[in-house]
């Protein structure tokens, strides 16, 4: 057979070339017809399989409890951002003063202007210096009026430093986890009404006992931290240096007064001393009497 096309290749090459050409093409065709049908069809099944993926949407877990589904922290954390920042600020202030009690008297005058309060005062007396340590709460919003004010005091000042905080996270994720636990609280009510057997009852107490701790304590963090935001904390110390006169050496004269000041109360001080033993003489007299009325009495 090879022979026989060998020998038509031979008589007509231009015609055996073509159909061989012919057949290729054909071949080719075939395959690439096939390969597009099935990335067509795969492409199909994947899509639809997408689709009813996103369709249908997750599957919930079963096993999940109903109060488990309520720690959902999303819209909480969403409507948290609307509030706007939580910022907690604190000042450090410290400077000099040209007279203590009217600018100790002008301090609370102006603490009391923007609403503020204090927490603690420390005075301290000292050899060369009068100072005060005072902790200042007052509204956020009068912060930056109180620090300008106070300033207005200084006759020298220290250092001024302001501190702020952004707690805004802790803040939503707080009030998101304290309005999840009093979900809880309530589905275990539901639970109690429903409870059958002392056993049940006594289980489902439990459970609300330590739920309601958590929601006390999450309270009071919160609590915490609103009055931390609402009210900014100023640390305050001012001072007045004393100067003292420094002493002088006494003149001859001075120092002879004081001699004999000295002297006469020495004096004084014996006399009364002396006065202070006259039972002493009695005693003694009292022993000789005695011993001489002895000798007396042995020699008769």
């Amino acid at each position: 057979m090879l022979n026989r096309l060998k020998q038509k290749w031979q008589q007509s090459p231009v015609l055996i070339t073509t159909l061989i050409v012919l057949l290729l093409l054909l071949i080719g065709g075939v395959i690439l017809a096939s390969y597009a049908i099935l990335t067509t069809s795969t492409n199909r099944n994947f899509s639809d399989s997408r689709y009813g993926l996103y369709r249908e949407g997750p599957r919930p877990n079963p096993v999940v409890s109903e109060a488990f589904k309520t720690a959902s922290f999303a819209p909480d954390a969403a409507s948290g951002e609307k509030s706007g920042l939580k910022i907690i600020k604190t000042a450090t202030l410290r400077f000099q003063v040209k007279d203590f009690q009217t600018s100790r008297s002008a301090i609370d005058d102006l603490i009391k202007r923007y609403g503020g309060y204090i927490t603690s005062e420390n005075q301290h007396n000292a050899s060369d210096r009068i100072e005060s340590a005072i902790v200042i709460r007052v509204p956020a919003a009068n912060l930056d009026q109180l620090l300008d004010s106070l300033q207005g005091q200084a006759a020298y000042l220290d250092y001024k430093n302001i501190e702020a905080s952004d707690v805004t996270v802790e803040f939503v994720d707080t009030e998101a986890r304290l309005k999840a636990k009093r979900e809880v609280e309530q589905r275990y009510l539901a639970v109690l009404k429903q409870a059958a057997s002392v056993k049940d009852i006594l289980e489902v107490e439990s459970h609300l006992g330590k739920i309601r701790e958590e929601i006390e304590a999450t309270e009071g963090r919160l609590r915490y931290l609103k009055d931390q935001v609402e009210y900014s904390t100023v640390n305050l110390t001012i001072y007045q240096p004393i100067h003292r006169l420094p002493r002088t050496e006494s003149g001859f004269w001075s120092k002879l007064g004081k001699s004999l000041v000295n002297g006469w109360n020495g004096l004084l001080n014996f006399i009364i001393g002396i006065t202070a033993l006259w039972p002493l003489p009695v005693i003694v007299g009292a022993g000789l009497a005695g011993y001489r009325f002895w000798r007396k009495k042995r020699a008769e």
